[in-house]
Parts: structure tokens; C-alpha cells; sequence
């Protein structure tokens, strides 16, 4: 109804208005009928005054009404009008006044009740229609509504003879965001992306939330397919300036799979399918990159499925194994100690590299189960060469989902409960994305260990935000440098100096320091002399399984580990990758 002719009338104003009309027609009718009543002019102007209040009552409610009945005693007692005259008058009327304005404004209430619950009823329709196709933390589209958008350009691009593209946005490394820095962070993350996406979207773009860290942008009306890398180009721009999460920042990089309509697929699941296995394949390749669908990705994509089943029976088949790497002392070469690190003996493929299986694990929730066996398989080992009378540092890997879970401490404690090796033999290797974490669950974790005599030491040193503040804190006894600072330590004056900074570093923390990636005699001296205590690669010895190791110990007696004799393969041997991550 238009308020200009809304009743009961809501302004004070227009209440007013309309009283003093309703009081003047009922005087005027109360006038006619003087010589009828037998009551003098005053007498009558309880009439009016009543009648009034009672008009007003009916259609505004029990206020109206009252209003009405204090004029009609005030009036009538003003101009002079006897009070038993104005009581006789007024009391019948003021009854039956009350009486209708109460039932007005009870029926008014409940007008304005179910009018309330009506306009609840459909905010919560719309919210639930909102929730139901949306993404509640980026308020994107999710899976299905895009679907929908992604059918209709379809057959407006088969109409117009025009082409259309979707390009599979992941969130590179965001797991191990969520671990080490927190779910919460994680969301900013995801919020700070989604807005980076938004920009530049046209008429016929769309963008969604996937899932996670997933998303995927939807191109129209492109002329070319190759218009698409220029879309996806301009998104890897948008990621390059840092950003900002709990006040620090944070580099992020995204990989992205492009699959075009109609060459990569006809309809909707086919093309987000194809786009999804070329991002994966960019994923195998290093991240931080785009790749455009290929037919023969499918084969990869489906390898990859079939080995990440098998990956979740291969604990149970027992086709997982542990090797070890030496660790030596600098200056004399005897081994001090050994990095525990997992392999994966599959029985038709043979051995699986670490860099094809370790993100399976990741992936497939598999981080607390295959870790806590490496590390009960490990110190099982260890206690056996104690036993053999080599008493040896074993460096376990331990991924941010054990430190951040709460598994951690009763893993470690299982694990030398079990087979009885000194706590002081321990020394559990996190990332230094993990040490630079601003979790106190996680600092409290890492306290209790050293409280219990296990060491803790930061492994690749020198690759991540390290914050010397955070890292004064930190219950931390060693570093590892990372081998990209030891490849050309001989060659590269700046490889030189972040070397020697970190020992310095090192030294006025009271902190030991191992290098790792010591593949020829020029590194191992120039290590020496920069001061590292230990190193670590191929120049010693590969990782062995325990058997070769064990028969290297017992045959040198004097714990020494020589040179391998195999020539070193810097360029095309890969990085043990640690178990858990």
C-alpha cells in the first residue's frame, strides 16, 4: 500500500490532522441533535470528543482509543460541563471505546506478526538459495552453479562459432600454508586469491571456488584459444606482489591447466576434467606454472591415480623401505650420524622415485601413518647399531601436519619405547617453514621434545622467511644448509658469503650446522674452511639401505664412510625427499 494512503495513518502530523476532522463532523452531527438530547452545547461535547477517540481506536488500536478517552473527560470538564453529566455520558462510551481499540490492536499485532515471519521466511530462502550455490568464504560461485554458466556459454559460443576456454587454478603448496602458518591464514589466503581472480573478469567470464585451494576461470568469447594464455599470463601477474598475511608477507604462486572448447571437450565435465589433468601435470613439473591439455595427459593422470591407490595399501604389503645417508664430521670424515629417509619399493614399478610418491602421501592424508612408521622403523635401526657399538645421530623427517596434529610426542615416545634408544640419539628435522610458524601449539610441541633430550634441527636452512628473532626462540640445536648454497660454494662469491653468514650466524646462536649436497672435494674443502661441523651427500655416500650401511660400518671399524666411488650426479640425481613431507 503507498504510505499516502497508508491507515492507520504512522506521522503524528497526519494523526492529528485527521483527529481534529473527525472531531469537527461529529460536532457538527452533535449539534443537529441538541434539542433531542436535552443537553446543553457543552454537554455534547463529550459526544464528539468520544466518538472521535472511538473512530480512531477501531483503526489505530488501543492508544488511539485511550487518546480518545482523556478528551472525552477533558473536553466536556473544560467548557464547563457538570462532571456527573460528563460521566454519565462518558463512561458507556469510554467502555465500549477501550473495548475496540483493544481488539484493533490486537489484530494489528497480529497482521504486523505474520507480515514479520513472512519477510523471515523468504531472508532464509534466499540465504539457504544463496548457500546452496556459492562459496561462503569468497561468496564465488562453487561447482555447481559454474556448471550451469560453463553450459550456457556453451551453446552461445556453438551459436556465435566462437571458442571458450577454462583455465584450473590450484594454489601451490597451500597444505603446507594451512600446517605451518594455520587454517586461518589459509583462509586469507584463499580471500586474497579470490580477489586477484575477480579482476578483469568480462561479460562472458565467470570464476569459482572449486574447492580448498581450487578454483577455475571461465573465458568467453575468445577468437583464438591461444587468447586464453594471455588470460592465464596476466593471472600469474596478479599473484607476483606479496601478500600479506598476519602482518607478514608471503609469497604465493598458483599452477594453472588450460582446456579450450570444442578441441579439449564438447561438454562441461569432459572440458573442467581436462583442464584439471593439465594443472595436475604442471604440478609434476615444479609448480608456478600453466599448461595447456594434451591428449596424452589422460595416460599420466590415470598412472597417477593407480599409484596413489596402491600407495595406500603399500604400509600394510610392506613395500615401503627406509635408507639412510651418512653424516660426517667435517674435518675427520667418521660418520656421526645418519638421515633416515623413505623409499617406496613397488612391486611393478620397482623402486618409486620420492619426488613421484612424497606428494601422494601429502595428498592422500597419509603424513601421520607413513611418518610414524619411519620414524618406529628408524629408531629400531638406530638401537641396533648402538648395540653394534656404533652409536649414531638419526635424523628423522617429520612433515608440518605431525608437529601442528598433536600426534608428534606420542609418536616419538612410542617409537623409543619400543625399541629403547636414548633420547639423545634423536633429532627430528623440520622445514623451516614450520620453525618460522606462529603456532604455540607447535612451539610447545617442539619444547617438550628438547625437554625430553631430542634434538631439533631445521632442515634446507637459508630457503624460506627466516626471522632472526623467531629463530633466537626457537628450541633449535642445528641447521642444515640447503644444497643450493653448497652446488657452487667453490665458484659463486655470493653462494660464499650466504654460507659463511649463516655459520656465523649459527655459531652466535649456539647452533650446530651441517651442509648438505657435498658431491666433490673442492665443496668439502671450501665447507671446512667456511667452518660447517657436518656434511652431508653424495661425495660420501648415497643413501644406503641398511644393509649396505651396516656392512660399511663394520667394515671400517672406525666409523668412516669413503668417498663413494660412483661418479657424482649433481645434475640428474634428485633430492632425498623426507618422509611425511
Amino acid at each position: 500500500m503507498d504510505a499516502a494512503v497508508a491507515w492507520p495513518p504512522k506521522s503524528p502530523l497526519h494523526r492529528a490532522l485527521l483527529a481534529a476532522a473527525l472531531f469537527v463532523v461529529v460536532v457538527l452531527l452533535a449539534a443537529g441533535l441538541r434539542g433531542w438530547a436535552g443537553l446543553d452545547a457543552g454537554a455534547l461535547l463529550v459526544l464528539p470528543a468520544f466518538a472521535t477517540g472511538a473512530l480512531l481506536g477501531v483503526r489505530g488500536g488501543l492508544t488511539a482509543a485511550g487518546a480518545g478517552c482523556l478528551a472525552g473527560v477533558a473536553v466536556p470538564l473544560w467548557s464547563g460541563v457538570a462532571a456527573a453529566d460528563a460521566l454519565m455520558l462518558g463512561v458507556p462510551l469510554a467502555v465500549a471505546q477501550l473495548a475496540a481499540g483493544a481488539l484493533a490492536g490486537r489484530q494489528h499485532q497480529r497482521l504486523r506478526v505474520a507480515r514479520s515471519a513472512l519477510a523471515d521466511q523468504r531472508d532464509v530462502e534466499e540465504q539457504v538459495t544463496f548457500m546452496a550455490y556459492h562459496d561462503l568464504l569468497t561468496s564465488l560461485p562453487n561447482r555447481l552453479l559454474f556448471t550451469d554458466r560453463l553450459q550456457v556459454e556453451m551453446t552461445r559460443a556453438r551459436k556465435h562459432s566462437e571458442q571458450l576456454a577454462v583455465i584450473f587454478v590450484d594454489v601451490d603448496r597451500f597444505k603446507v600454508i594451512n600446517d605451518s602458518i594455520g587454517h586461518e591464514a589459509g583462509d586469507e589466503v584463499v580471500s586474497e586469491v579470490a580477489t586477484r581472480l575477480k579482476a578483469g573478469l568480462g561479460e562472458h567470464d565467470a570464476l569459482a571456488r572449486f574447492a580448498g585451494d581450487k578454483f577455475v576461470r571461465l573465458c568467453g568469447g575468445l577468437r583464438t584459444a591461444s587468447d586464453a594464455d594471455k588470460v592465464a599470463a596476466g593471472i600469474a601477474h596478479a599473484m607476483k606482489a606479496p601478500f600479506r598475511v598476519r602482518d607478514r608477507p608471503l609469497n604465493v604462486t598458483v599452477t594453472m591447466g588450460i582446456a579450450s572448447f570444442p578441441s579439449d571437450g564438447n561438454d562441461a565435465s569432459t572440458l573442467l576434467r581436462n583442464a584439471e589433468v593439465a594443472m595436475y601435470r604442471g604440478k609434476e613439473k615444479g609448480r608456478n606454472t600453466c599448461e595447456t591439455y594434451d591428449p596424452s595427459m589422460n595416460a599420466r593422470a590415470a598412472e597417477r591415480l593407480g599409484l596413489e591407490t596402491d600407495l595406500r595399501t603399500a604400509p600394510v604389503n610392506g613395500e615401503l623401505r627406509v635408507f639412510y645417508q651418512p653424516e660426517v664430521d667435517a674435518r675427520t670424515g667418521r660418520v656421526v650420524g645418519v638421515e633416515a629417509l623413505i623409499r617406496w619399493q613397488h612391486p611393478r614399478l620397482g623402486l618409486v622415485s620420492p619426488m613421484d610418491f612424497i606428494p601422494l602421501v601429502e595428498e592422500a592424508g597419509m603424513a601421520d601413518l607413513v611418518g610414524g612408521w619411519v620414524l618406529r622403523t628408524a629408531c629400531a635401526q638406530a638401537r641396533v647399531w648402538q648395540r653394534m657399538g656404533h652409536s649414531l645421530r638419526l635424523g628423522v623427517n617429520v612433515s608440518a601436519r605431525q608437529v601442528t596434529g598433536g600426534r608428534l610426542m606420542r609418536d616419538v615416545e612410542a617409537a623409543l619405547g619400543e625399541c629403547g634408544l636414548p633420547p639423545g640419539l634423536l633429532e627430528l628435522e623440520i622445514t623451516e617453514s614450520i620453525a618460522m610458524n606462529e603456532d604455540a601449539a607447535a612451539l610447545q610441541t617442539l619444547e617438550e621434545l628438547t625437554g625430553k633430550g631430542i634434538r631439533i634441527a631445521i632442515d634446507d636452512f637459508g630457503t624460506g622467511y627466516s626471522s632472526l628473532s623467531r629463530l633466537r626462540r626457537l628450541p633449535v640445536q642445528r641447521v642444515k644448509i640447503d644444497r643450493a648454497f653448497v652446488m657452487n660454494v667453490d665458484k659463486d662469491e655470493r653462494d660464499t658469503a650466504m654460507v659463511s653468514a649463516i655459520v656465523a650466524l649459527a655459531r652466535a646462536l649456539k647452533i650446530d650446522v651441517i651442509s648438505e649436497g657435498v658431491e666433490t672435494p673442492a665443496q668439502r674443502e671450501k665447507l671446512v674452511e667456511l667452518g660447517s661441523d657436518q656434511l652431508q651427500g653424495y661425495y660420501f655416500a648415497r643413501p644406503l639401505p641398511r644393509e649396505e650401511l651396516t656392512r660399511r660400518l663394520s667394515k671400517t671399524r672406525g666409523s668412516v664412510v669413503l668417498p663413494d666411488s660412483s661418479p657424482p650426479q649433481a645434475a640428474t640425481a634428485p633430492k632425498p625427499v623426507p618422509a611425511g613431507g
